[in-house]
């Protein structure tokens, strides 16, 4: 209770207390780190747990009469917070679209403990998307962003959103392989679909090509080093380059022979030990980079 700026009821009378279905009213949301403002909300009807729960040092955001269901207490540098109120119906509302006033509440709160998700995004209208998740992967200077809405949720449809990063930077969409904008850019606008994840590399340089070194020839059962430099406009951080290896006459990449190379500071090289069953002729290799989709192509003939 010290920690979270509330009292609540002990006891066995507590413990067989039951919720309640209240009206939850939103007043003096928290936004970013700034001092409260005072905001109004609609009210809606959620289940209480603990009607009998009081605020001591915390600060009740949201509350269903005099009992608070959303309250924030400062802890140091930090923030502890208390939320009085089942989880299903926010799920519920969330499905529906519809979980608004108490997602802007919660939003506010953990916004003010200075959390703030990897990029902002709004509906055509400027509303909230909702039932979507983020998920960064931050390597040295590059940062890695997926965007999806909830797999779980199989009725959701298609939204139109609009991405707003904290400062411009290049963008690569890595799924269609090419750059977003001309330069740093901080937005752009998408299309959510569920089970079609978006991923973004965010790099503090362009990639202006790729160098592909390979022999223009080996033998049956020779082992032939492949290496691959990514070019870069500044200094290179950790890339993975693809190298699909197909056969003479093959459009489906060989399994064995295929796979990523590993470029720290942007270069990197495999070994490739063809042999001597395989078919002699042209063997071509793809390399691609993951993250930008910058390609190459080298043959190797086979005799």
């Amino acid at each position: 209770d010290e920690l979270l700026g509330v009292a609540g009821p002990t006891g066995p009378e507590a413990m067989a207390t039951e919720s309640a279905s209240l009206e939850v009213t939103v007043d003096g949301v928290m936004h970013g780190t700034q001092a409260p403002q005072q905001v109004t909300i609609e009210s809606i009807s959620l289940e209480v747990l603990e009607p009998g729960l009081t605020v001591t040092t915390g600060t009740a955001l949201a509350q269903a009469g005099d009992t608070p269901v959303l309250v924030v207490n400062t802890v140091g540098e930090g923030r502890a917070i208390t939320l009085n109120i089942a989880a299903k119906p926010f799920l519920d509302r969330r499905a529906e679209g519809t979980e608004g006033p108490l997602m802007d509440a919660l939003d506010a709160a953990i916004r003010g403990a200075g959390i703030a998700p990897p990029c902002e995004l709004a509906a055509p209208d400027g509303g909230r998307v909702h039932a979507n998740q983020q998920v960064v992967f931050t390597d040295g200077q590059a940062t890695y962003l997926g965007l999806q809405p909830d797999i779980l949720m199989y009725d959701i449809a298609d939204q139109q959103a609009h991405v707003t990063l904290p400062e411009p930077t290049i963008v690569y969409d890595m799924r269609t392989g090419k750059q977003v904008g001309k330069g740093p850019v901080s937005e752009w606008d998408v299309t959510l679909s569920r089970g079609r994840p978006l991923a973004y590399a965010m790099l503090p340089y362009r990639v202006r090509r790729l160098q592909a070194e390979a022999p223009r020839s080996a033998g049956l059962g020779e082992t032939v080093q492949v290496g691959a430099t990514v070019e870069t406009s500044g200094e290179p951080g950790y890339h993975v380059v693809r190298v699909d290896v197909y056969a003479p006459g093959s459009d489906t990449p060989h399994r064995q022979y295929s796979q990523n190379i590993a470029c720290d500071a942007g270069s990197g090289t495999v070994s490739i030990p063809f042999a001597l069953s395989d078919p002699a002729g042209e063997w071509r290799l793809r390399l691609r980079d993951a993250a930008t989709g910058v390609t190459q192509t080298r043959t190797i003939e086979l005799n």
